[in-house]
C-alpha cells in the first residue's frame, strides 16, 4: 500500500488546489495543503480535507494530524473542521511558533 497520496482540485483543466497525505501506522498526516490565492475562501480546502479524511478512514487510520506555522492563519481553518490544537512548539522552525493539530477519526 502506498505511504503517500495526493489529491487535486480542478477548475476546468487548471489545478487550483492540492493536498498531500502521508500514512504511517494508524495515522494520516496532512503534509501540505495549498489553494491558489484567488480560489481561497470558496470551500476547496475544506472539500480536499474532507476527502482526505475519508481516504484515511478507509485505510484504517484513526487519527489525522498536521502542523502549521502560527503566522499562516491556518488555525481557524483546522479548528472549524474539528481539529484540536494539541501543541504549540515555540520558536521551533526558523524562530517561528509551530501549531500541531490533531483530529480523531470516527468510524462511519
Amino acid at each position: 500500500m502506498k505511504r503517500c497520496e495526493y489529491l487535486v482540485a480542478r477548475e476546468g483543466k487548471q489545478i487550483v488546489g492540492a493536498i498531500s497525505l502521508f500514512f504511517e501506522d494508524k495515522t494520516c498526516k496532512i503534509d501540505d495543503l495549498a489553494i491558489k490565492q484567488e480560489y481561497q475562501g470558496k470551500g476547496i480546502g475544506t472539500k480536499l480535507t474532507e476527502r482526505a479524511e475519508g481516504i484515511a478512514k478507509r485505510r484504517g487510520c484513526n487519527k489525522m494530524w498536521c502542523f502549521s506555522s502560527k503566522d499562516l492563519n491556518a488555525c481557524g481553518f483546522y479548528l472549524k473542521l474539528g481539529y484540536n490544537l494539541e501543541k504549540i512548539m515555540k520558536k521551533h522552525f526558523e524562530r517561528r511558533d509551530i501549531l500541531y493539530f490533531g483530529k480523531i477519526l470516527k468510524s462511519t
